[in-house]
């Protein structure tokens, strides 16, 4: 079994890259996870700059920012566990194909 690891974590994504790279389908999974909870993170982001015309000045510091990209990047985790929005499932059947369609499931 793989250790899902933070995309931060260098030596674990390495260990990620050589499972998946002999096909292991359960590290297929977690990269397809991690994946998907980067792309939640880049939309959470984009929805904040949209949203930063709006936001008071006298309130707005770094601080602030450094805790709400934390809190983002925490809740993209999260959304993308337990099939997450979906974006995964995609990934590890297009990913599994290459395996004779085995997924991590069979």
């Amino acid at each position: 079994m793989v250790n899902p690891v933070h995309y931060h974590d260098f030596v674990g994504l390495k260990n990620l890259e050589n499972k998946a790279g002999n096909q292991d389908p359960e590290a297929i999974k977690v990269a397809a996870q991690q994946f998907e909870s980067m792309f939640v993170n880049m939309v959470l982001k984009s929805m904040r700059e949209a949203n930063a015309s709006m936001k008071s000045e006298m309130f707005s510091n770094q601080t602030e920012d450094f805790y709400q990209d934390m809190y983002d990047h925490q809740l993209a985790s999260k959304l993308s566990e337990n099939n997450g929005v979906g974006l995964s499932e995609i990934l590890i059947k297009q990913l599994s194909k290459d395996l004779g369609g085995k997924t991590h499931e069979q």
